[in-house]
């Protein structure tokens, strides 16, 4: 995997990101109780990312599941890379995604 600047400085940066947006949600769920649980999103945030991984590869899947899970601006570049592997073979680059054997939520990157 290729990673740019960028990509390291978020990654250096995710725990302070983290604790600040930590900070703003218990303080909503202090204002509204029940608004935020972060039981419920530790376990949930994984499967999520089982949920939406597991619909990447369009080859022969449909999008609908993906739709208001994922930004119109990703599922469109998802759209476009699935066809271009349809139409060329070597465009696959020869892996391909079966499951998430795990996921390892590292914090909440933003809100």
């Amino acid at each position: 995997v290729d990673r740019t600047l960028s990509d390291i400085v978020d990654v250096v940066i995710l725990p302070l990101r983290h604790t600040v947006y930590t900070i703003n949600l218990w303080a909503l769920r202090f204002a509204f109780p029940g608004s935020w649980d972060a039981d419920e999103f530790w376990t949930g945030a994984p499967e999520a990312f089982r949920t939406v991984t597991e619909h990447l590869d369009f080859k022969d899947r449909d999008t609908r599941p993906l739709l208001g899970l994922v930004s119109d601006t990703l599922l469109e570049e998802l759209r476009t890379e699935a066809a271009r592997r349809r139409e060329t073979p070597e465009a696959s680059g020869g892996a391909s995604f079966s499951r998430v054997l795990d996921a390892r939520l590292l914090g909440i990157f933003t809100m």
